[in-house]
């Protein structure tokens, strides 16, 4: 990166040098036979244009490196599935040359014949017409009916997932040929989403989003962990990756086993889910936990050694997938027995807020036993009101929902503090203006200042030219009928 005040007077330099040079193309192509105020009128205004472009070029470049440096940065939101409906298409059969069949499997069948005019050249060498059959085919389905499944989910935003698209069903009828494997059962994830719609508890989903990123986009040194334990507890595989990749659709494994297998990892997994749909529904946060095996750090690392180098390495490893704003992490230390936890420590995604919670959760869960009800208890999600649904989630008694939903409630920090919601909040906009430009940004600045200042003074030779009939030099030659010829 370059210091902005040497930056800003490079392009302006450039800007003003870019300008000299194309008025004085301008004037020195025209002058010897066209000494016109015209001309002195297009040469000032060209030099004006090119060089206050040199002026306008920085502000533009330097926002741009700013709105890529800080935006871009990937976050998860969560919420629950609200219905789940099946699309049937009763298949037709149609001809291809209007479309075909309105299914996706099918073959050619019924080939029919019509008569089309063929024109050809006789051997008089005129144009003649004659009849011609043309062979053309029928599209058939191969099922009466497709089927498709889809789940529509609230998760901040509307959200619609297509189970399966274009499958056969149960019901539907074979008509020709050979299926190609292609499934006639429910979807299992469809049907169990269904099916819990009905029981009255909602299955949880997590998209992705995008959001600008102040503090880690602008590197400041102050608002960002640090530890020189990373290696170290890298090189032993301690430290889990912040990354937890989407599967099945809308599910992600958010419980990271460092070091352990509990053996009920689906479990760990599906309650964190479901906690999580609550928590960022109402809190508009997101749970991430891990779970290390406590004699499974190297000695001399303390539980804050741990917490602080986790946070360090998810907030400088990962790019645009750091460590986001919304997110806890919370690690569980458990003894040798997996039985029960030695000690908690908690962290947000922001260097300021909820501390209270961080110490509650410290607090609260060190030597409680290593149990996914005792910890994230059971989070229920209740749909009701059709075509405009109403989650209401019930998060049960569990620690972890105790504390950061009620007694020390999760306050999200913002970073533009933008949102009426986060009136009087403090925000990290002026971070903006920190981030510098770089050398590459600079160099890209001036090529595109270059480029602008040829056309530039191509139209302006073009437009003197056309108003005045004459033409630059370097256009004549000794048998031109131009100006310079005469």
């Amino acid at each position: 990166m370059m210091k902005g005040g040497v930056c800003v007077y490079i392009v302006w330099l450039t800007g003003l040098a870019l300008a000299l040079a194309a008025g004085a193309t301008l004037y020195l192509s025209y002058a010897r036979r066209d000494r016109t105020v015209g001309l002195a009128v297009t040469t000032v205004i060209t030099t004006i244009v090119i060089g206050s472009s040199g002026f306008i070029a920085y502000p533009i470049a330097h926002s741009t490196v700013q709105a890529v440096a800080i935006g871009g940065y990937q976050q998860k939101l969560n919420g629950s599935v609200t219905s789940a409906d099946v699309d049937v298409t009763t298949c037709h059969e149609g001809k291809v040359e209007y479309g075909g069949s309105n299914c996706r499997h099918t073959e050619l069948c019924d080939p029919y014949i019509v008569w089309e005019t063929e024109w050809y050249t006789g051997s008089d060498g005129k144009q003649h017409s004659r009849p011609k059959s043309v062979t053309k085919w029928n599209e058939c389905p191969l099922e009466s009916h497709e089927y498709t499944y889809r789940l529509t989910a609230v998760a901040y935003h509307e959200y619609t997932f297509t189970i399966a698209d274009h499958i056969f069903g149960p019901d539907s009828r074979h008509l020709r040929g050979n299926d190609g494997g292609i499934p006639r059962t429910v979807p299992a994830q469809w049907q169990h989403a269904k099916d819990s719609l009905a029981a009255g508890n909602a299955d949880p989903i997590t998209v992705p989003d995008t959001y600008e990123n102040y503090i880690l986009g602008s590197e400041s040194e102050l608002l960002q962990e640090r530890s020189d334990d990373i290696k170290a507890l890298t090189a032993k595989q301690l430290l889990p990756s912040v990354l937890a990749p989407i599967h099945d659709h809308f599910l992600a494994d958010k419980v990271s086993f460092v070091g352990m297998n509990p053996g009920n990892a689906a479990v760990w997994q599906d309650k964190l889910m479901r906690f999580d749909a609550a928590f960022g529904t109402l809190k508009q946060g997101d749970m991430r936990v891990v779970a290390l095996r406590a004699s499974a750090l190297p000695p001399g690392i303390t539980p804050e050694d741990y917490i602080r180098a986790l946070k360090a390495h998810w907030q400088s490893d990962f790019g645009k997938d750091a460590f986001p704003k919304n997110a806890v992490v919370l690690v569980l230390a458990v003894d040798d027995s997996g039985q029960n936890i030695t000690w908690a420590r908690a962290e947000t995604g922001m260097p300021i807020g909820n501390h209270e919670m961080l110490d509650s959760l410290m607090l609260r869960l060190r030597d409680k036993p290593f149990n996914p009800d005792t910890i994230l208890g059971s989070t229920t999600a209740s749909v009701t009101g059709g075509d405009k649904s109403k989650i209401t989630y019930q998060t049960g008694t569990g620690i972890v929902p105790q504390t950061v939903m009620n007694d020390f409630p999760f306050r999200r920090a913002c970073m533009g503090c933008a949102d009426k919601s986060e009136k009087g909040q403090q925000g990290f906009v002026d971070l903006k203006s920190l981030i510098p430009i770089s050398g590459m940004a600079i160099f890209w600045t001036m090529l595109i200042l270059l480029g602008c200042a040829a056309i530039l003074t191509a139209i302006a030779m073009w437009i003197h030219s056309f108003a005045t009939g004459n033409t630059p030099k370097f256009m004549n030659t000794p048998y031109s009928s131009g100006h310079y010829g005469r």
